[in-house]
C-alpha cells in the first residue's frame, strides 16, 4: 500500500477503490493462491493514452488504447477493467485515508469517468458499466497468444478534493485514473469494495502517455519525460512520458512546484515541493538518496531509472505508486516525520511496485514488508543498540484481535485490528525469521524473493517456498505457521 507511519503509528491508509460489483459478479478466490511461477510474461500489455486536462473546470477527456497480449493460456470471450474513478461518485465509497468527508474541504463534489466510442480490433462491441467495472462482451474471442487492440474514449471529472483522485489548491492528483485491465486468474479478479486496507490488484504493463496541459503546470509522474512540446492550442504544452514494467501509472501537477533532484546509484531522484515547505522540501531528495542506498544493498537493485517525491494535500500520510509518492505536507514540519514516511512508501517501491501481490488477499506482503524494511531503516540510522529488537518485542507483545497475519482484507473489522496485524505483527514475523536463520540467510532470502518475483505477483506460499529454497523447511514451516496462527 501505500502508507506512511509515523513514529506514533498513526497510519496514512489507503482504501484502495476496487471494483464493486452489482450485475456483474466477479469475486475473488480467496482461498486460491496464484504462484508468481505460473506467470509467463513475455510480451508486455501496452498503453497508449492520450489526454487533455483542463485545470480551470477540473476535467479532461482522452483516448486509450491497449494492445493486450492473451497470455492467459485459455480463449478470452471478455475482457474487464477497473474505472476506479467511479469510486468518487458518493461520499460513501469515496477511498479516504481518515474520514472521506476530510477530504472534501469545501464540501462533497462527485468524481467519476465515463466510457464511449469503444472497439475491439475495430469493431464496437457491447459493454456494461457497474459502478468501478466495465465488462466488454467480445464479438470474436481473443486467442490464447493472439493479439488484440482496445481503443476507448474516455471523460474525467476531478473532485475538488485532498484526496488522491483530486485538486485541491493548485494540486492534482491523477491516480489509478483511467480504465485499467483487470487480472486474469482463472476468472477476471474484481474485488468487492472495502472500507478497511486496499484491493489493488494488477499485472505490470508498458505506458506511453501524451498529456496536454497549461504550459505553466510542473509534471511529476510515473515513468520518464521523454519531450515537452508547444502544443497547437495557445497557452497548453504536450507532455510526452514512457514508463516500462509497472503497475499502473500515476501523475501530479502544479504550476507553483520546486523542483531539484539528485542521483545515486544511477537513479535520478526529484523532489517536487511548494514555497512555503522549501524547508524539508530541499533535503526529501538527499533523504530519499540514503534510503535507496540503504534498500539496495539489502533487497537488490530498484529497477527503475527516475523516482518522484510529491508534496500534495492528502491527509495524514503518504501513498505509494510506481516511481511516485505522494507526501501529505504535515510530513514536511519535523524531519524525523518526513523521513519515517519516506522509508515506508519507498519500501513500497520493492514490496508492492516491483514484487507485486494482490492486496485483498494477501495485505501483509507489502504493509508488512514495508513496515520492516522501514524499522530497520529507522534503527540502523538511529545507531542505538537494540533499538529493532525492542521495537519488534513491542510488536509482538502488543495486544491483538485474534486473526491471522497472512488474513485477507475482508477479516477487519477496523482499521485498528489491520495495523495490529497486517503492519506490526507482519513486521515481527520477519524478525523472527530472521532471528531463525541469522542475518545473512535473511537477506539472502529477501534478496532471492526480490529477483524471483520482479514485476510479477506473488503470495504468502511463494515467499514460504523461496525461504525453504534458501534456508530449509524448518525455517519455512515455521513461517508459515506464524503467519496462519491466530493473534494474541
Amino acid at each position: 500500500m501505500k502508507k506512511g507511519m509515523c513514529l506514533s503509528f498513526i497510519l496514512a491508509m489507503l482504501i484502495l477503490f476496487t471494483g464493486c460489483t452489482e450485475a456483474i459478479t466477479y469475486k475473488a478466490d480467496t482461498e486460491k493462491k496464484p504462484s508468481a511461477k505460473m506467470e509467463a510474461i513475455h510480451t508486455l500489455n501496452k498503453y497508449e493514452i492520450e489526454l487533455k486536462f483542463d485545470v480551470a473546470k477540473r476535467t479532461a477527456i482522452g483516448h486509450q488504447r491497449l494492445i493486450y497480449i492473451n497470455t492467459e493460456g485459455v480463449d478470452l470471450a471478455d475482457l474487464v477493467f477497473h474505472l476506479y474513478p467511479n469510486a468518487y461518485k458518493t461520499l460513501e465509497t469515496v477511498p479516504a485515508i481518515g474520514k472521506p468527508s476530510q477530504c472534501f474541504p469545501d464540501g462533497f463534489n462527485p468524481g467519476y469517468i465515463e466510457v464511449s466510442n469503444i472497439k475491439v480490433n475495430g469493431k464496437s462491441v457491447p459493454h456494461q458499466i457497474s459502478g468501478m467495472v466495465l465488462k466488454l462482451t467480445l464479438n470474436d474471442v481473443i486467442k490464447a497468444d493472439e493479439k488484440a487492440e482496445i481503443d476507448m474514449d474516455f471523460a474525467i471529472k476531478i473532485p475538488n478534493s485532498t484526496g488522491r483522485f483530486g485538486t485541491y489548491n493548485g494540486t492534482s492528483q491523477f491516480i489509478y485514473w483511467n480504465p485499467i485491465l483487470a487480472v486474469y486468474d482463472q476468472g477476471w479478479q474484481i474485488r468487492e469494495y472495502k472500507k478497511i486496507g486496499e484491493s489493488n490488484y494488477s499485472e505490470v504493463a508498458d505506458y506511453n502517455v501524451k498529456i496536454t496541459l497549461p504550459q505553466e503546470q510542473k509534471v511529476a509522474s510515473t515513468g520518464v519525460i521523454t519531450a515537452e512540446t508547444n502544443a497547437k492550442e495557445k497557452g497548453f504544452k504536450i507532455v510526452n512520458i514512457d514508463a516500462s514494467n509497472v503497475r499502473d501509472f500515476a501523475w501530479v501537477c502544479n504550476k507553483d512546484f520546486i523542483m531539484e533532484e539528485k542521483e545515486v546509484e544511477g537513479i535520478k531522484i526529484k523532489s517536487f515541493y511548494t514555497a512555503k515547505n522549501v524547508s524539508l522540501g530541499t533535503k526529501a531528495d538527499d533523504i530519499g538518496a540514503d534510503i535507496f542506498k540503504y534498500y539496495n544493498k539489502l533487497f537488490g537493485k530498484y529497477p527503475y531509472a527516475e523516482f518522484d517525491i510529491v508534496e500534495t494535500y492528502l491527509i495524514g500520510g503518504g501513498m505509494e505508486y510506481p516511481q511516485l509518492i505522494s507526501l501529505g505536507q504535515g510530513h514536511y514540519q519535523k524531519q524525523d516525520s518526513l523521513e519515517h514516511v519516506l522509508a515506508h512508501e519507498i519500501a513500497h517501491q520493492w514490496w508492492y511496485v516491483t514484487v507485486g501481490n494482490d492486496e485483498y488477499t494477501y495485505p501483509w506482503l507489502d504493509e508488512g514488508f514495508a513496515t520492516y524494511s522501514t524499522d530497520m531503516y529507522i534503527s540502523n540510522k538511529s545507531k542505538s543498540k537494540g533499538a529493532l529488537e525492542v521495537l519488534m518485542n513491542k510488536y509482538y507483545a502488543a495486544k491483538s484481535p485474534s486473526i491471522a497475519v497472512s488474513s485477507s482484507v475482508d477479516r477487519f473489522a477496523s482499521w485498528g485490528e489491520y495495523n495490529s496485524i497486517i503492519y506490526r505483527k507482519g513486521a515481527s514475523a520477519l524478525h523472527n525469521l530472521r532471528s531463525n536463520v541469522g542475518d545473512e540467510q535473511f537477506f539472502k532470502i529477501m534478496k532471492t524473493y526480490f529477483a524471483e518475483y520482479k514485476f510479477k505477483n506473488a503470495s504468502t506460499e511463494d515467499f514460504v517456498e523461496v525461504i525453504e529454497m534458501v534456508s530449509g523447511q524448518d525455517a519455512a514451516k515455521e513461517l508459515r505457521e506464524m503467519v496462519n496462527q491466530s493473534g494474541k
